[in-house]
């Protein structure tokens, strides 16, 4: 059997002068998330390009974890905090069968 599962990928952008201050509590709420029932992947990222953006990254085994993610004391206390600290500009989500990928070399002779 195939086990669907379902991606989340979030944008967020620090409000001036608390890019840290987010940066410690995206890294608390990694550290409680990751570790929850039917959580697969959990990551926050800071953007490479542009200062003050994160990235958050989720993958969960499905649709009662990540309701249950939601309802749990780390998600709270990161939506608690998230509006003094910065916002969600932008999220993604997709639910499915995950695929292995692999990346092929280019063969040099750009085809």
């Amino acid at each position: 059997m195939t086990e669907r599962h379902i991606v989340i990928d979030v944008r967020l952008e620090a409000q001036p002068g608390k890019a840290e201050e987010l940066a410690r509590l995206m890294s608390e709420t990694q550290r409680l998330s990751q570790v929850e029932d039917g959580c697969i992947v959990y990551r926050f990222t800071a953007d490479l390009d542009q200062s003050g953006i994160f990235h958050a990254f989720e993958i969960w085994a499905d649709e009662q974890a990540i309701r249950a993610h939601a309802a749990g004391a780390a998600f709270r206390e990161f939506a608690r905090q998230l509006p003094t600290l910065g916002c969600v500009v932008g999220s993604t989500w997709r639910a499915g069968v995950l695929e292995p990928f692999t990346l092929k070399p280019s063969s040099g002779n750009g085809a």
